[in-house]
């Protein structure tokens, strides 16, 4: 049942942007809610606003059953192991854990921050990809409107088509200096994942070392075997190569001979 609760409520966890459904504002369903929410990490005062959801559809949020199941969902977040799994989804908030101890506290900073370090390496390869991409499309712009430039009689039409491909050439020029700045942010994510890392194997030996038994509920919310659960290899996120050489300057067919784009040699990045 939880599972499927949980599954309900993904969305409302992440972001609690969408709200509760009307079928969610259910009595019966509201201890389930109330359990997701600690487990995510989220404050008691969080029930208050899930009334709020509810109350839009002229239903009575059952808030004695959502506090009990909070509380049960907040015992299990307040331990290193959950406060950990928590952080390294990128939720939580480790105020709902007032008299948290410090291996707690630092568990669910390591986690976030290795979200974080996640996210920071995927969107700047992303912004890295996207800037080849364009690169690759205003190559392929300038090698199009060369060649109707070249066969266009109409002087308009050619004026026209040169203005275009000034165009292009500028996008071009500022798309290239910007992908050396893109390159770096691919390292310094990296270099910040490694640190995350670091930090992270050194948490689950502290994790380790304290030697502390899961109890029943922990071992069965976390899917974990046994306390030996820190052992478990640590995640090594590595950034794809990136690529040596650009994509060669746009050319033309004239009389039978290749004729490169001076203004633009390849790009070379160094790896």
């Amino acid at each position: 049942m939880k599972r499927i609760i949980a599954g309900l409520l993904l969305a409302g966890v992440a972001g609690c942007a969408s709200g509760l459904s009307e079928e969610e504002c259910r009595p019966g369903l509201a201890p389930d809610i109330g359990y997701d929410d600690g487990l995510n990490g989220l404050l008691a005062s969080h029930g208050g606003e899930r009334a709020e959801q509810c109350a839009r559809y002229d239903l009575t949020f059952n808030r004695t059953g959502y506090d009990e199941g909070w509380q049960r969902g907040i015992a299990v977040f307040c331990t290193p192991q959950g406060a950990l799994q928590t952080g390294l989804a990128g939720k939580g908030d480790i105020r709902a854990c007032p008299s948290a101890d410090a291996l707690t506290r630092d568990a669910h900073r390591v986690g976030l921050n290795y979200a974080a370090a996640e996210r920071n390496l995927r969107e700047a390869r992303s912004n890295y990809d996207s800037l080849l991409s364009s690169m690759d499309s205003l190559r392929r712009n300038i090698d199009k409107t060369r060649r109707k430039y070249r066969d266009e009689p109409d002087a308009n039409q050619r004026k026209e088509l040169s203005d275009r491909i000034y165009r292009y050439r500028r996008d071009l020029r500022d798309a290239e200096s910007r992908i050396y700045y893109a390159r770096d942010q691919i390292r310094y994510a990296e270099r910040d994942l490694d640190r995350a890392e670091y930090e992270l194997v050194r948490l689950r030996a502290r994790m380790r070392d304290a030697g502390r038994p899961l109890s029943n509920l922990e071992r069965d919310t976390l899917e974990l075997p046994d306390a030996s659960q820190a052992n478990y290899p640590v995640p090594m996120i590595r950034a794809k190569p990136l690529p040596v050489t650009g994509k060669p300057a746009p050319s033309v067919e004239e009389d039978g001979q290749a004729v490169e784009d001076t203004d633009f040699p390849p790009l070379e990045i160094e790896d």
